[in-house]
């Protein structure tokens, strides 16, 4: 996919002004950066060694006030701040679509209104295989773009569809928190899904605009963190689902708008994207194991080496 001259010159200046940013706050020694490595993700005491995370936690692997306070908050090297303030500003998304394309986002979600929610569930059939999945559409509408009008000959996916494999992967992810003893309360799983919901809308828009993705693990990180204050483990799968989902979401679009330029059936495409998750999660599930067997002691470290890394979600 090609990302507009606009947007990679936008990106280009990112680029120099965080080499700008990185250098000035580590010359200047803000937040005391001069302590610290010049680039690193590692958690460190005052002095600059290695934080201990083990040491401030309890059995359940919360964090414990009391140990927390004998060993003293720990510290980030200062670029590593800078990125996480900077990451946090994609926030400023949210009120850029809404000042810039609220109509795009009013008919976005134009379904939820009661009229649409009532009609939708009045004309709901469970034999989804019986639906022709035909869209009605006026071609002759110079707005649309020419590579829809070509795919609308072919029946589209119906959103009866998407909405099973919703249902399904939420009674397998309910089932895994708990099985897996994640300590993620059911409702904490709810509003990861609903923060995921609203930023795919946001975020999802920009990224077709632009073609260019914002990380925002650190601001569902923020928030998990409110929400389940001194519990990492619990905040680490809010994260898989409030942000992983976004990250998986856009991946799928991106996918589907290939398929569109293809000229690929809109159902064939979908076929595609589920036989090809399915077989995915088996063939990552063996991988995973096998990576973790051999690289485990990489895979613990934050920083990790040019190869493995265990932070990536």
């Amino acid at each position: 996919m090609t990302i507009p001259l606009k947007a990679q010159f936008s990106n280009f200046l990112g680029y120099i002004l965080c080499m700008v940013v990185f250098v000035a706050v580590y010359y200047n020694n803000i937040w005391k950066a001069q302590n610290f490595p010049f680039l690193s993700q590692l958690l460190f005491y005052e002095n600059g060694t290695q934080y201990d995370q083990t040491l401030i936690l309890n059995s359940n692997y919360e964090v414990d006030p009391t140990l927390l306070a004998e060993q003293g908050l720990p510290y980030y090297a200062s670029t590593w701040v800078v990125n996480l303030l900077t990451s946090n500003m994609a926030t400023a998304t949210f009120t850029h679509l809404l000042l810039w394309n609220w109509d795009d986002l009013r008919s976005a979600w134009s379904w939820m209104t009661l009229s649409s929610i009532k009609q939708t569930w009045a004309n709901f059939d469970w034999r989804v295989w019986q639906d022709n999945g035909m869209r009605e559409q006026d071609i002759s509408d110079e707005e649309i773009d020419p590579h829809y009008k070509q795919m609308l000959k072919y029946p589209d996916a119906p959103n009866s569809w998407y909405f099973l494999v919703f249902i399904v992967s939420f009674i397998v992810a309910l089932v895994v928190i708990y099985k897996s003893d994640s300590t993620l309360p059911w409702w904490g799983f709810i509003i990861s899904l609903l923060l995921a919901t609203i930023s795919i809308l946001f975020f999802g828009a920009l990224f077709a605009i632009t073609g260019l993705g914002f990380i925002i693990q650190p601001f569902i990180q923020m928030i998990g963190g409110y929400l389940h204050r001194g519990m990492p483990v619990v905040n680490m799968y809010f994260v898989l689902y409030g942000y992983n989902t976004v990250s998986q979401a856009q991946l799928l679009l991106r996918d589907l708008k290939i398929a569109q330029y293809a000229k690929l059936p809109p159902r064939a495409a979908f076929t595609a994207q589920i036989l090809g998750t399915l077989l995915g999660a088996i063939l990552n599930f063996f991988m995973m194991n096998s990576i973790i067997d051999n690289q485990r002691e990489i895979l613990l470290s934050v920083q990790g080496t040019n190869i493995w890394s265990g932070q990536q979600p």
